[in-house]
């Protein structure tokens, strides 16, 4: 599985009203391209550079693929800039049923930046599930594991 085959997989989850629905869900979620970012660092704080991997071009499935990715550098990226007192924070929401969603990256008090896609409406019925980082973190690493690369892990299976 890729990194884009789990993100897929994680909006048809959080973003189909039924099981029926998952195919619908994720060809419509391919859909939704970014329609605003902020950016923000702490005013005590000097800019931290850190590159979540998000573009402005993806829709929310390239993104939060870009998000998974991103946890594969972590470590790197707490060790260079001397993060250790800090966890970074991912919030990724979705409201159904008409699809929208965001992401929210950062470290608390130091950095945060928020994508959001589609349209957001006030339709009464609308619901929302969410997915924050222990469990982004979790598929990250199982993805690692297994070779997300789409080569075979040492194991031998895949």
């Amino acid at each position: 599985m890729t990194h884009e085959d789990a993100a897929a997989l994680l909006c048809a989850v959080l973003g189909s009203e039924n099981v029926q629905d998952s195919v619908a869900t994720v060809e419509a979620m391919r859909k939704l391209e970014a329609n605003f970012q902020w950016r923000r660092t702490s005013r005590r704080q000097e800019a931290i550079p850190i590159d979540t991997g998000i573009r402005r071009e993806h829709n929310v499935i390239e993104a939060l693929a870009a998000v998974l990715r991103f946890f594969d550098g972590e470590q790197e990226i707490v060790r260079r800039f001397q993060l250790y007192d800090s966890e970074f924070h991912v919030l990724f929401e979705v409201e159904y049923p008409l699809h929208y969603a965001f992401i929210t990256v950062g470290v608390r008090g130091k950095f945060w930046e928020t994508w959001t896609y589609g349209r957001k409406s006030e339709v009464r019925n609308e619901q929302l599930r969410r997915c924050r980082q222990d469990a982004l973190r979790e598929i990250s690493q199982a993805l690692r594991s297994t070779g997300a690369d789409g080569f075979k892990s040492e194991r031998g299976d895949n």
